[in-house]
């Protein structure tokens, strides 16, 4: 195991990034907030920070298949931006409040965890912010996710556990007969460009592609000549991140290569297993 991963299991499969050990797309160092925004930081104002998370592979921002011969997870170590909401300010440090549940399988991080953070991890500021944080908390208690100590949170994580999945997408897995294949949000799919709402929509899962960041995902209308690679025009490539409010097609992105979907216009979305596609051939 990656020795990143396994300090990032030891602390609950998360921490908040040194920004200075950070670079920008071209290279370059990223430029922390001014001391004067920060030393203006009070309750409800925004901050952003980079979190490292322990989060499978999902074949396609890694070489490495989801799950080892055997069995066991295969984990990578990954950087995402979030905001968080101050809850108190200190000399050097703040406790805010996570509002957003990090897409990653293996952390314990989630929505209405408080967390402490030094001044020198913020990576940006907002003075908009949350307005009320208290208010804000009781209304992510609300949509059910219960508060979270820091102390909770970095209780360390086995190896083998089995991935956090989207509780959307956890339904789906909750009466199939197979192991999920995470796609992170950062991963690309196929996906037609001008969608036939008059069509069945057809999403199929071939094997990921690490060299194009490809998640295997394409999804498309169901009509005889619609082919990616033979019309490549009519296709075109999205984050996974950007079908979260598609959320019938959202919450089945998890099915292994080989597995897909078909939603009947008007209909109940129906999963394809390998076994209906070798009947089909």
């Amino acid at each position: 195991m990656d020795s990143n991963v396994a300090t990032l299991l030891a602390h609950g499969g998360w921490e908040v990034v040194d920004p200075a050990d950070l670079r920008s797309p071209a290279g370059d160092p990223l430029t922390p907030p001014v001391e004067a925004d920060l030393a203006r930081l009070a309750p409800g104002h925004g901050v952003k920070v980079v979190l490292g998370l322990a989060t499978m592979s999902d074949g396609a921002l890694a070489a490495d298949p989801p799950y080892g011969p055997d069995g066991v997870p295969n984990l990578i170590a990954v950087a995402e931006q979030t905001w968080l909401f101050v809850v108190e300010r200190r000399a050097e440090e703040l406790t805010a409040l996570l509002a957003n549940t990090p897409a990653a399988t293996h952390t314990r991080l989630r929505a209405n965890t408080l967390l402490t953070v030094a001044l020198d991890r913020v990576l940006e500021v907002t003075f908009e912010g949350a307005g009320d944080v208290e208010e804000l908390r009781r209304r992510i208690t609300a949509a059910g996710f219960e508060p979270q100590s820091e102390a909770e949170a970095v209780a360390p994580l086995p190896a083998d556990a089995e991935p956090r999945l989207d509780p959307d997408q956890a339904a789906v897995f909750a009466g199939l007969d197979a192991r999920p294949y995470p796609v992170h949000p950062a991963s690309l799919v196929i996906i037609e460009r001008d969608l036939d709402q008059r069509l069945p929509l057809v999403g199929r899962r071939d094997e990921p592609d690490p060299s194009r960041r490809d998640s295997g995902w394409v999804i498309q209308s169901a009509r005889p000549d619609a082919d990616p690679e033979a019309d490549a025009d009519r296709f075109g490539v999205l984050e996974a991140a950007g079908l979260r409010t598609f959320g019938p097609v959202w919450a089945h992105l998890a099915l292994p290569p080989g597995w897909g979907f078909v939603i009947p216009p008007g209909g109940q979305l129906q999963i394809i297993t390998p076994a209906d596609l070798a009947d089909a051939e």
